[in-house]
């Protein structure tokens, strides 16, 4: 697939033109979101370890901002006023309204293995589609999907 810009003018040439320019924008990406769907047939639990085989290879090559990263990572995470479930599940509400998938996996996971339940997971993605809206209530159903798959490697 080229990765041309396709300007206005060239566009109109690519659906009838009694749709407005916004409508066939609109269709164009929805075309491109449905193919990428389809190309993505990853389960989060495959996902959540693929990202940790290129985050460890990452590690390598950039070890200083991954090292800074990772000492982030555990200090914010670690228990103190707030237990580390709460925190999982905090970023997980804000992996949903940032529409970032690879971060739902790990943090259904982290979320999990902190000890949290699906109650408290579904509570999560409520809260993240009062904040989120619409979009977020996609990605929380990617976070639902993410909580299925990895109950069911747990079982």
């Amino acid at each position: 697939m080229s990765s041309k810009v396709i300007l206005r003018d060239e566009y109109e040439d690519f659906l009838p033109g009694d749709v407005s320019f916004s409508a066939k924008m609109a269709t164009l990406f929805f075309s491109f979101k449905k193919m990428e769907a389809n190309m993505t047939l990853e389960t989060y639990p495959e996902k959540y370890h693929r990202l940790q085989s290129l985050a460890l290879k990452m590690s390598k090559e950039i070890s200083g901002p991954m090292k800074g990263f990772g000492q982030l990572h555990l200090h914010s995470l670690e228990n103190g006023s707030l237990s580390r479930k709460i925190k999982e599940l905090m970023a997980l509400s804000i992996s949903i309204t940032t529409h970032c998938g690879g971060c739902i996996a790990y943090h259904v996971h982290d979320a999990l293995k902190a000890g949290a339940d699906d109650k408290e997971v579904f509570e999560t993605i409520g809260v993240a589609l009062m904040m989120g809206g619409g979009p977020a209530l996609i990605y929380g159903c990617e976070a639902l999907e993410a909580l299925e798959q990895f109950r069911k490697i747990a079982d």
